[in-house]
């Protein structure tokens, strides 16, 4: 376990002695690069544990993965990162992404790359960022819990029928802030500003930046604007209860039983999450380049 403490990057300098390897059984490449990277790591004598965090077209448990292990890499596209991710929360192990999706912007390293990026971790020339996460609470019209636990990119609130105008009451520390009418809202944090929010219109924001991104999506209103919030804030989201649909999704994943008159309780969760980096270069530069723009 690495010890790394408050918000932005660390140069550790450590070698890493034991790295869990997770990667997707659903997509061969993942699981081949998973075999390159475990025999890359033996051979610089660095212990390994390896899982599969999707099979069969379900998610896995990954209880266990990471312990007695310094780091983890994970072998997939952003949703795979996630789950994974998620999978480490509290336990200290930084993760490094493998991206075999499409633009990556939470996994650095591409399939070529692997076996110089075990080097980088055998001699300890990485880095660690630590990221904000958000603790969403979503209660249906009833009052009862229907979801409570962490989102690393985005928390999104939007319609369900192609017909209707969802409109939803926004509460900043309990006051109202702004009453959206359109296609929804999205609560992002800053790594997840280059995600759904930058679609719809958000800005991108210093993934190290401890503010949360609150992006309308198709609104019916001639000066609404991305809302950049401190991350201090407490938010309440309430859904109109003559809304007919509503969805409600967590990094991608519906809610089951959103529906008018629900509510989301949404706040910077205690903790962060830890990022493993062996590349040098700026944020700004890999998304430009990430984007279809050029590199600085």
């Amino acid at each position: 376990m690495i010890r790394h403490m408050g918000i932005g990057s660390v140069v550790v300098g450590k070698r890493l002695s034991g790295i869990a390897v997770v990667s997707n059984g659903m997509v061969g490449e993942s699981v081949r690069l998973a075999a390159e990277i475990i025999e890359a790591l033996g051979a610089r004598g660095i212990a390994h544990r390896h899982a599969t965090a999707f099979k069969g077209g379900a998610e896995c448990g990954l209880e266990g993965i990471a312990d007695g292990m310094d780091a983890a890499v994970a072998i997939g596209g952003d949703g795979t990162f996630i789950s994974v991710a998620k999978a480490l929360l509290g336990r200290g192990v930084p993760l490094l992404g493998v991206n075999l999706g499409r633009l990556g912007f939470l996994t650095e390293v591409e399939p070529g790359e692997v076996g110089w990026a075990v080097s980088r971790l055998a001699v300890g020339d990485y880095r660690i960022e630590e990221r904000i996460l958000l603790d969403v609470r979503v209660h249906g019209p009833d009052g009862r819990l229907l979801f409570s636990g962490p989102a690393l990119n985005d928390f999104s609130m939007h319609r369900g029928s192609a017909y209707k105008v969802l409109r939803l009451g926004v509460r900043i520390d309990g006051e109202l802030m702004d009453e959206v009418s359109g296609d929804g809202i999205i609560v992002a944090t800053p790594t997840g500003s280059t995600a759904y929010s930058l679609s719809a219109g958000g800005p991108v924001i210093d993934p190290e930046a401890e503010v949360v991104l609150l992006t309308q999506i198709c609104p019916h209103a001639l000066f609404a604007r991305p809302a950049v919030l401190m991350g201090r804030r407490a938010l309440s989201i309430a859904v109109d209860g003559k809304a007919s649909a509503c969805v409600a999704s967590v990094d991608g994943v519906a809610i089951e039983g959103v529906a008018g008159g629900s509510r989301a309780e949404v706040r910077v969760r205690e903790g962060r999450f830890a990022m493993l980096r062996v590349k040098g270069g700026s944020f700004y530069g890999a998304a430009k380049g990430k984007m279809g723009g050029k590199p600085a």
